[in-house]
Order: C-alpha cells, then structure tokens, then sequence
C-alpha cells in the first residue's frame, strides 16, 4: 500500500492520549456508610462479570483505535494493488487534419467516428484518471476529471486553428504531460513515438481523385489532375468565371494517373466575361467525392488589359512624362474634365496629376508629380539611397541622378531618400495606393528622365497603382493559415465581411477590426470575398496540401486502458471512511451492551 498524502500518518499519534483517556478511572473517594450488607452483595456480583467486562474493556479500546487507524488511513489517500488503480494520465490527440473530413461509405465524416471511438472509451476509463484533449491545432482541453467537459470539447472539433503535423502534435502533448499515456487518433501515416503512445487509425481507405499544384501565370491557369484510386475514374472538367460556366469536357484517369490541365483565359476568345478587368476563376471536377475540398482549385486573375492611364495637367503633361506613358496606352486631360473622366473610367483607371493637385481624397490608384500636400522646398539635394526592395524601384537605378529642386516629402513611406530627406514616397490602404514625387520630370528639375531606369519606373509604378498597391490583403492564401492586413483598411471600418464562395455555395461571416487589424483565418479552399468600409478584395483560398485519402497508419502502440469493475471505481479512501464509521458504530454499541449491564 502506498500512500498519496503520507503526510496525515501522524495522526496516529492520537493513539496515546485515546489509550491514557481510556484506561484513566478518575480519583477513588472514601465514603462512610451504614452498613456493608448491600455493598458485599454488590462486589460479589461484579467479581463473578470481571473478566467479560474486562475483555469488553480491552474490546473498546482496540475498535477505538482501529477507527483511528482506518481514518488516518482515509485522509491519507491509500492507493491498495489489485484494488485501486494505478495513477495515469491520460491525452487524447484528435488530428484533425484535412484526411479527417473525409466522407465514410455511408456518408459520414471520419471525424465522427472517430467521436464515437473516444467516448466509448472515455466511458469506460476511471473517473480518477485526469484527460486532456489535443487536436492538430494543440490543446482544446487542459487535463480534467470533468468527463462532461470533455464530451462538449470533443463537440466543438475541428476548431479553425492552423494545422500542425502529427509529429509536432504527439511532440507538444510529450512536452506537456511526460508521464501521461497517448491515444493518436489519425487518418496520416503516424508510427508510436514511444511505449505511452498508441496510433489508432481514423476512417476506412477511401479512393479519391483530386486537382493539385494549381499555378497562375500571364492569364494561362495549370493544375494536375490526380486519380489516387486502383481504379479508373471518371469525371466532368469545368471551368467557371465568377460563379458562370466557360467550359465543361469529360475527363478519364486510369488507374494511380496524373495529367497536367492547363486553360488560356484570352480577352479576345471571351468578349463577354470582361477579362480585362480581371477573373475569379474556379476549376473544379463533379461530382463531388469522398473529400470534396480537393476537388477544385480557384485564381484571383489579375486585370488581363493594360490599366488605363489618365494624365491631368494644365498645359499638357511634360514631354519625356507624356512619351514614356504613352507607350502605355495613356489619355491626356485638363483638370476641369476629370470629374467627367472618372465616372466614365471609374476608379480602375490610374490617374496621374503632373503638377496639378488632385481634388481631396481620392480612391484608386494615384501618382502625384510635384504636387498635392508636400514638405519644404530644397535646392540641388543629393540623392544618399533608395528602397531597392519596393515592387516600384525594381531595376531602377537612382545612382548619379541629378536633382536641381525638389520637395522634401512629410508623409508616406520613402522611396527615394536625400539629403534633406526623401524626396519620393509612397502610400497605400485598401482600395487606394498613391506614389508621390517632390519634383517634376521636367529636365529644369534633374536629368532622371534623361536616364534608362525612367520608363522602367513609371511601368512599375503603373503596375503596382493599378492591382498590387490597392490590395490591403494578399491575393492567395491557404486553409489554415491566419491572415492579417498589410495595409490599412478603408477609414471606419469595424469589421471585415468575408464570404467564400464555392461552386453554387457560399458561406459569410464576420471578422472584427481591432486597432487597425483583422485576423482572417482560411477553413476552406474557394475565392473568398473581403468587404470592409466600402471596399471589397478577392483572394483564393488553397489546400496546404492535398490529403491522400488511401493510406491510414496501423493501429499499433500501447494498449487501450481495460474497463474497470464497478467496485474498483471506488476510491481506496471512501472505503477506509466507511469502515472507520463501521468501527465506531460497533463500539459504540459495545459500550452501550456494557453501561445497561
């Protein structure tokens, strides 16, 4: 017998004063009396009791102390072999990785039978043993004798947390609890890390057939069409541009195949689905299978016609501005026409103000040329550095440029830094992007326009105002991963909608805005839908990875903890308790069959 709480044995040392209370008779007084009849006649009836009397006496005072004893005990937190089970902790991973959601035969997900498989276990396991629960995510529920907490954490999976691998998972729950004994419940490969952990496949192997490595590049999207069956398969290909069918074409894989597909979105050969402004593309395979989210991949287009350019100035914009953008399809107007100009073009023009200020805030993509709200004037300030990391100075060179008068610039981020201070910056939020110069293009200014980095500026800055600069998130994510704004949302904005649309279906919900920041987390592949403040992006939501669906891991590793008979679940304690009152009630008893005698 071992003891939980060894520190209680010292009441046992109450055995002494019990012994001295018991044996004490008290001070013996001398009384005169008349006559010694009756008291002769009264100690010859106790001599022929003595000796049951005097074993009654022995009788109490060993219940007395066996009550002592087996209360001690009780507090003492016994723990008896072959009674009382041995201490143990429990952790239970639920992997809820991708290869979890996947459909059974009968329709349900592996995730429930894996539910199911837990609580039949938990059902029978000892109440005395504390649980924890983990899923690919870490913990979900710190180790506990609520057996009904469990149950409601068990409820709440898979939660929308970032996926980690079943090795990193075991790791953190070794790292946790050391000595505890671990119960994986997995549909990915997965051998037990140690003799305390137990691998205990998830599901049946399902046949699947998937779209993977989905790739976009100059209008033309590929992906690989993958069969992981031994079987051949058969599908229906379609191709879908904000939620409208382009194209459908049968499909057959042999058995294990894998074949590129690759389609060409061409403006020209499409004139009604608008691709200049750009496409929320789906590539899918129906029906559905066994796990529907590997069955499409989705782009974010980008607009496939150059962006329009709109040049306001006064007297016309300076001619090497006017001959570098030009060669980008640009469209020269006077400032009184501009309001005019922008409710034809809309905001997806960029509009470029040559020494002209523009007309208060202004959505879009914007570059400013010596004008709007600037610093100080400088004369000749030497160019010290530049941002050679910006998207806009790619292979731009500011080495040995020449500036005679320029602006030094109080906000944005700098671009081009000086002497004095940066001379060009550059600033963005969603649904607006502005890149400022202090000084004009003009040769009375400096000589970058005379350099080769002059037009190889204004295209990256075209560029970066018209898709890139306006996007407050990134263009693609994937499932699992948390996402977070790079750029400020529009002013006001207290929450981001998102809504992913998948198909003909569509799920929304509410991010909040706090201090600037949304916190976006991606459950499930399909083009996703940001609104905040008036202004919407789209991003395409991708698989990490595609689940193979055909290999589960062995069930092998430490054994499943036996069920327990009624009797053994009760506590060592409570039957040391019960005892000790049994003991007591019969001396009680005892010593009651004795007074009335």
């Amino acid at each position: 017998m071992t003891f939980g709480r060894p520190e209680t044995l010292w009441l046992l040392a109450l055995a002494i004063p019990i012994i001295l209370v018991h044996f004490y008779k008290g001070r013996i007084r001398r009384l005169a009396v008349p006559t010694l009849v009756f008291w002769e006649q009264i100690v010859l009836e106790q001599q022929r009791s003595t000796a049951l009397k005097r074993l009654r006496h022995y009788l109490t005072l060993l219940l007395a102390l066996a009550a002592l004893a087996l209360l001690t005990i009780a507090l003492a937190d016994p723990t008896v072999p072959g009674l009382t089970p041995e201490a143990r902790e429990i952790a239970i991973i639920v992997d809820t990785a991708p290869e979890l959601d996947a459909r059974e035969p009968d329709g349900r997900p592996r995730l429930e039978g894996a539910r199911d498989r837990i609580r039949a276990m938990l059902s029978g396991l000892y109440r005395g043993w504390p649980v924890a629960l983990y899923d690919a995510g870490g913990v979900v529920e710190p180790s506990t004798l609520d057996r009904e907490r469990l149950d409601r954490a068990l409820s709440r999976l898979p939660r929308e947390v970032p996926v980690s691998s079943a090795e990193e998972i075991v790791a953190l729950a070794r790292a946790a609890q050391p000595q505890a004994y671990i119960y994986v419940f997995t549909a990915r490969p997965l051998s037990p890390a140690d003799g305390r952990t137990r691998v205990v496949p998830a599901g049946t192997a399902l046949a699947n057939r998937a779209l993977r490595s989905p790739a976009l590049a100059e209008g033309r999207i590929t992906a690989q069409a993958v069969n992981e069956s031994d079987q051949p398969a058969e599908a229906t290909l379609v191709l879908r541009n904000r939620g409208r069918v382009l194209s459908e074409e049968p499909l057959k894989l042999g058995p294990r195949e894998s074949r590129r597909i690759e389609r060409l979105l061409d403006p020209k050969a499409m004139p009604g689905e608008d691709l200049d402004r750009g496409a929320f593309v789906e590539l899918a395979l129906v029906p559905e299978d066994a796990y529907p989210p590997d069955d499409a991949v989705h782009f974010v287009v980008p607009a496939l016609g150059p962006p329009l350019v709109v040049v306001v100035s006064r007297s016309g914009p300076d001619p090497h501005l006017w001959s570098a953008l030009q060669l980008m399809g640009a469209v020269s107007i006077p400032p009184e026409k501009l309001a005019e100009t922008r409710e034809r073009a809309g905001a997806a023009a960029v509009y470029v103000f040559d020494r002209v200020d523009p007309p208060g805030m202004f959505d879009g993509g914007v570059l400013l040329i010596d004008c709007g709200d600037m610093g100080p004037e400088a004369a000749a300030p030497k160019l010290v550095d530049w941002d050679r990391r910006s998207p806009v100075q790619q292979l731009v060179d500011w080495s040995d440029v020449i500036l005679r008068r320029a602006r030094i610039l109080t906000k944005g981020a700098p671009l081009v830094w000086s002497d004095r201070g940066p001379v060009a910056a550059a600033g963005r939020a969603m649904g607006r992007a502005w890149i400022q110069f202090g000084f004009s293009f003009g040769v009375a200014d400096g000589d970058f326009a005379l350099k080769s980095s002059f037009p190889i500026l204004l295209r990256n800055a075209v560029a970066w105002l018209a898709e890139e600069g306006r996007r407050a998130f990134p263009r693609e994510g994937v499932v699992g991963q948390v996402l977070v704004n790079q750029a400020p949302l529009s002013e006001g904005a207290t929450d981001v909608a998102l809504t992913t649309v998948r198909g003909a279906q569509s799920q929304g919900t509410f991010v909040p805005v706090e201090r600037g920041e949304a916190r976006i987390v991606l459950t499930q592949p399909g083009l996703v839908r940001l609104s905040a403040g008036g202004k919407t992006e789209w991003l395409a939501a991708r698989l990490a990875r595609s689940p193979d669906l055909g290999h589960l891991p062995r069930e092998e590793g430490v054994a499943f903890p036996e069920s327990l008979p009624w009797w053994r679940e009760v506590p060592a304690a409570m039957l040391a308790g019960a005892a000790a009152l049994l003991v007591l009630l019969a001396e009680w008893w005892i010593d009651q069959r004795t007074s009335t005698r």
